[in-house]
């Protein structure tokens, strides 16, 4: 698990500088890459794994496990945020908001619509549902948003 939640790390950096805090297109990313943990941890849990899905997505199409990812969470987006309100954050205090505080079952769904995302991708909806109660996938959801949560609060303190 350590090396899943590096390879994700390295692939899609919550954290990432690439862009500047403190514009809209920075939190829709960061809430992309709330997505992207969920759908990961949601490959995790399946027979094959994430790296057995990346080997196999990738030999039929000439992506990179990041597009694969990026394109898995444009295909579920509207389902998630169908008033696209994760694009309309524009500073760190509404970002907080809605990932730690009063709104923060909004960021929390990123990262429970992602897994439930990779169940539908993987064709094992029906055992993970089974494997994890309803509550179950809630609160294993929580546990991986909450570390997330921390490193990324961090983040916006800093450049605050």
């Amino acid at each position: 698990m350590k090396k899943l939640f590096l390879l994700l790390a390295l692939l899609c950096g919550f954290t990432v500088q690439a862009q500047e805090v403190g514009t809209p297109a920075y939190y829709a990313k960061c809430f992309e890459d709330l997505f992207v943990t969920g759908f990961v941890v949601g490959l995790e849990e399946g027979e094959g794994g994430a790296e057995g899905y990346f080997k196999m997505a990738t030999a039929f199409a000439d992506t990179t496990p990041v597009q694969i990812l990026h394109q898995t969470f444009l295909n579920n987006i509207a389902h998630i945020d169908p008033m696209s309100v994760y694009k309309q954050v524009h500073s760190p205090k509404e970002f907080l908001d809605y990932i730690v505080g009063e709104q923060s079952d909004f960021g929390l769904s990123f990262v429970i619509g992602g897994y439930m995302a990779a169940a539908r991708a993987i064709d094992m909806e029906d055992y993970l549902i089974r494997k994890y109660t309803e509550n179950g996938i809630h609160m294993r959801c929580k546990y991986i948003y909450d570390m997330l949560v921390a490193a990324g609060v961090q983040k916006i303190e800093e450049n605050r």
